[in-house]
């Protein structure tokens, strides 16, 4: 029940919980391992102390993750669940955070997969339009990164939700075969794999 999803409604909520708690236990056992190594040398020269230490490499990196996911907020799931009754064919998919090094993460509040097209509906963090600009390159670099993995892909990022309905509308309606509907699920997970 508390296992995370990607590309499900909740999947920041939950994993943004996950994370701090993960956190603070990291910090308690940082914090006992110091404590008790204290306690029995009367010294902070101790393996103990060393122990306590070597917890800050994981520390920092459930830190660096909840940095990362913390300003997005979730999908409403009544309308995830509203876009998925009119789903016929293909994957929906939602909250995906996809970061690139050299442009700010991709927000992509729903993300549809058909066939040989993506499309994604996103959002700037602040929940505004994002520029074309942007949107351009970080299509570029999705369709880069599927087409490293053998799939020749059209992505389109759309910052208005009225024309992501309406591709989403258009696209629904087209039959996939079997081959078609198995490249749909693996670009699917492609696109999973590059969100945090």
């Amino acid at each position: 029940m508390f296992r995370l999803y990607k590309g499900l409604p909740g999947y920041f909520k939950r994993r943004k919980l996950f994370q701090l708690m993960l956190m603070l236990v990291l910090i308690g056992g940082m914090i006992l391992f110091y404590v008790t190594g204290y306690v029995q040398t009367g010294s902070p020269k101790n393996l103990f102390t060393v122990m306590a230490v070597l917890l800050a490499l994981p520390l920092s990196k459930v830190a660096v993750i909840l940095i990362a996911v913390f300003p997005y907020k979730g999908t409403d799931p009544q309308e995830f669940s509203e876009y998925r009754e009119r789903l016929q064919f293909g994957q929906l998919m939602a909250e995906l955070a996809i970061t690139n090094p050299n442009l700010p993460t991709l927000w992509a509040v729903y993300a549809f997969v058909h066939a040989r097209e993506v499309i994604l509906y996103t959002k700037d963090r602040k929940g505004q339009k994002t520029d074309t600009a942007t949107l351009k390159k970080q299509e570029d670099f999705i369709s880069g990164i599927l087409a490293a993995g053998g799939y020749q892909v059209n992505v389109k990022a759309f910052s208005a939700e009225d024309k992501f309905k309406n591709r989403f509308n258009d696209l629904t309606k087209k039959e996939l075969n079997d081959e078609e509907e198995l490249d749909t699920a693996v670009i699917a997970r492609m696109l999973s794999k590059l969100a945090i």
